[in-house]
This record gives C-alpha cells, sequence and structure tokens, in this order.
C-alpha cells in the first residue's frame, strides 16, 4: 500500500509518493513511530505531521504556517504580529515608542493597520489602541465608521474608561456620525461597568426619544447590568417594559447575570 506524503511551505504545496523520496539520494528521511524529519541539501527542516488513516496521506506543514488565530478567528500578517509586539515592548518608553509607529506603524497596508488596532483592543492594550486608532484617523483612505467607533467604545467601557468613552463621542459627533443602537447599547454597558446608573438609565430613555431604537440586546445589557449592580426594582422595570416596547419577553440565563455581578462588583 502506497503512502503520500504532502508537504507545504508558505504557499506551495506538494504531493510526493513516499517511495520516491526514499529512492531519491537528495532525501535522508528518519522515521519513527511519532515523527519524520526530512532533510535535503544543504538546508533542513523540521516538519509536523498528522496520519489520516482513510485516506492513508501524511499532512506535513512547516511549522510557521501553524500559528493560531490572534483576532475574531483570522490569522495577522508578520508585519501586524511585528507591529502589536513592538508597540507592547516599548510602551514604557516614549522615545522607543514614537519609533515604534515610525518604523512598524507607518508602513503597515490599511489591512494590517486595522488588524494592529482590533488585536490591541482584544487585548485590552486602551492607550496603545487609542494611539493607533488616532493614526488610523489619519490615513488618506479613512472614512468614519460607526463600526470602528463601536469597537472602541467596547474596549473603553469593558475597562471602565468613562472620560475615554465621553471623549470618543466627542469626536464622533465631530466627524458627522450619530450614534446608531449598538454604538448606545455599549455606552449603556460603558456606564454601568462603573455604577454609573443615572447616565445608562438617560441614555436610555435618549435612546427611545430619537431614531436609535433600542433592541433586544440593549434591554439584556441594561437588565443583567443594573440586576448585577442589584438595582433590582430597575432591572424588573426593564424587563416588563420590553414586553411593552418589542412585543415579546426578555429571555435572560441566570448564570449571565451572576457573571454581570463578579465583573461589575469583584470581590
Amino acid at each position: 500500500m502506497s503512502v503520500t506524503i504532502i508537504y507545504q511551505f508558505q504557499t506551495l504545496q506538494t504531493a510526493i509518493p513516499i517511495s520516491t523520496l526514499k529512492s531519491n539520494p537528495k532525501f535522508n528521511i528518519k522515521t519513527s513511530s511519532q515523527n519524520f524529519l526530512i532533510s535535503g541539501g544543504k538546508k533542513s527542516c523540521g516538519l509536523k505531521w498528522s496520519i489520516q488513516k482513510r485516506r492513508n496521506v501524511i499532512i506535513m506543514r512547516d511549522k510557521g504556517q501553524n500559528r493560531g488565530p490572534l483576532w475574531r478567528g483570522r490569522l495577522l500578517s508578520n508585519e501586524a504580529i511585528q507591529a502589536v509586539q513592538a508597540l507592547r515592548r516599548a510602551k514604557k518608553d516614549t522615545h522607543k515608542l514614537e519609533n515604534a509607529f515610525q518604523t512598524k506603524i507607518a508602513r503597515l497596508l490599511k489591512k494590517d493597520l486595522l488588524s494592529v488596532l482590533g488585536e490591541l483592543q482584544r487585548q485590552d492594550q486602551c492607550d496603545l489602541a487609542l494611539q493607533v486608532f488616532e493614526t488610523v484617523r489619519k490615513e488618506m483612505w479613512y472614512k468614519p465608521s460607526l463600526y470602528l467607533y463601536a469597537d472602541m467604545i467596547t474596549m473603553l467601557g469593558r475597562n471602565k474608561l468613562i472620560e475615554n468613552v465621553e471623549a470618543l463621542l466627542v469626536v464622533m459627533q465631530q466627524e458627522g456620525l450619530r450614534p446608531d443602537t449598538r454604538v448606545c447599547t455599549e455606552i449603556i454597558g460603558s456606564f454601568l461597568q462603573v455604577g454609573m446608573v443615572d447616565s445608562a438609565m438617560k441614555t436610555f430613555e435618549l435612546m427611545k426619544q430619537t431614531e436609535c431604537h433600542p433592541d433586544k440586546s440593549t434591554f439584556t445589557v441594561l437588565f443583567k447590568g443594573l440586576k448585577g449592580l442589584g438595582e433590582l426594582e430597575l432591572s424588573d422595570a426593564v424587563k416588563e417594559e420590553c414586553v411593552q416596547y418589542l412585543g415579546e419577553p426578555l429571555e435572560v440565563i441566570e448564570d449571565d447575570a451572576e457573571e454581570v455581578v463578579t465583573t461589575i462588583l469583584p470581590s
């Protein structure tokens, strides 16, 4: 029974019968029960492999191809990864940070720059994300986007940086953008993260008076946040209003509500 080795370097993938490799003097194949080592010419390449028994195929890939996703299920380019690493290493030194922006960030293409911003948001690197966001806004291709602002507000609210949220809202309005339902919901969540119940409720009331209508996500965030803060009367009122406003009950898993308590009121 013949066995085929499929090996891949970057974008190149080749299928070669193992019998052919063994008979080729250019390749030295060492095998064991767990691994292969193929070397040819002056360079040697350690390759990972796995066996698919049904097809009798050994899948082998360059180690550099096995990097896991860093942001939203997609791979960052090498340039984006290096930029994130450079920023994190230099963030405590102003001079080094400026150099990192000049040598790493300034050279990035649109896709990579946005990937760096998203990865910094995911890592809760708020100061760095704010600086990269300013860089994004200065790019020639930049167009004001609610999605970008919503992601920034989500990160800032998660880290209880309300002043930064409010400052970002001012900039957003200066760029001619009006908050949509998602942005307003993120703002409500940000207020509740720091216990600003009055501000959260005022935002909620303003939503109902404008075209930015609250949806089920808004009611869920508000209900869970209020319950986590011990505002049981308000949370029950929100739950009842959801039925009147949306015409359907608000279903919230109790485990999620307990999680919100832990998040908002850490022990």
